[in-house]
């Protein structure tokens, strides 16, 4: 699932993630954080890519519903805001990365160690 509220990004990301993932059956797409919550109700998608600054209610306000219900929910946070403070509460709201919109390529990595950090 896709999170994003800006129609070029969300265009982007897609073609990158089909390019460099492959065998991806489907992406459902929205706008704003009270939305994916629902959607994700209803799909329980096996990725989401959830951006900060939506609308309705943020991307980190609706990160934590979703894991409060979905422990086993993997969202990465794709953001344009480099700040200590955002990755912070990421990390405290449950994602399981975060990246910058500048570094989109980093994406399809991380979907395929499954989430889990590459310490090398």
């Amino acid at each position: 699932m896709l999170v994003e509220d800006n129609g070029k990004t969300r265009e982007f990301i897609k073609q990158m993630l089909h390019k460099n993932i492959g065998d991806i059956e489907e992406i459902i797409e929205c706008d704003d954080g009270k939305e994916a919550m629902q959607l994700y109700e209803m799909n329980k998608p096996d990725w989401v890519l959830m951006d900060i600054n939506i609308k309705t209610i943020d991307g980190l306000t609706a990160t934590k519903d979703i894991l409060s219900k979905h422990a086993d929910a993997k969202i990465i946070m794709v953001t344009m805001y480099d700040e200590e403070e955002y990755r912070r509460l990421a990390e405290e709201m449950g994602a399981c990365d975060y990246v910058l919109k500048d570094d989109l390529a980093k994406i399809p990595e991380i979907i395929k160690l499954g989430g889990e950090k590459d310490e090398t």
